[in-house]
C-alpha cells in the first residue's frame, strides 16, 4: 500500500499488558502495582520510506542517526523530541539529548528490569 510513497511511520504502544505473565492477565488485577517493570516495556519503532529520504537530505541524515541509535534504551520522553528533530521543528522546548534522530542522544537512564521483572539497577518505580 505504501510502496513508492514518501512516508514516516511511527508506532508506539501506550502501555504493556500482562498476558499470562506471573498468572496475571490484565491491568485490573494489578491496579495498585501496574507500573511494575515487567509491564512497562512497550513496542516502539519508526519506518521511513527510501523515497522520503531521497527527497529530503535532513530526513536522510536523521534516519541515519536513528539507525545508529536503534539499540539504545529509550522511553516515552524521547518521542516528542524525536518528532521535532525528524521534521526540523524549531522550538525552545526541543532537547537534542532526547532526540533519537540527533547525532548524540543520551540513553534512557530510569528504572530497568530483566525479562522476569526483577530490577537490574535497584531503582524504584514510583
Amino acid at each position: 500500500m505504501l510502496k513508492g510513497k514518501s512516508y514516516i511511520y511511527i508506532y508506539v504502544s501506550d502501555h504493556g499488558e500482562p498476558l499470562g505473565d506471573g498468572q496475571k492477565w490484565n491491568r485490573a488485577e494489578l491496579a495498585p502495582v501496574f507500573h511494575q517493570c515487567q509491564w512497562s516495556k512497550v513496542g516502539f519503532f519508526i519506518l521511513c520510506s527510501p523515497e522520503l529520504e531521497a527527497l529530503h537530505p535532513h530526513i536522510a541524515e536523521a534516519v541515519s542517526h536513528l539507525r545508529k541509535n536503534k539499540d539504545m534504551p529509550v522511553a516515552h520522553e524521547n518521542i516528542f523530541h524525536t518528532l521535532l528533530g525528524l521534521f526540523g521543528i524549531q522550538t525552545p522546548y526541543y532537547d537534542a539529548s532526547l532526540d533519537l534522530s540527533s547525532p548524540a542522544p543520551r540513553p534512557y537512564q530510569g528504572p530497568s528490569c530483566d525479562r522476569n521483572g526483577e530490577s537490574l539497577d535497584n531503582l524504584k518505580w514510583e
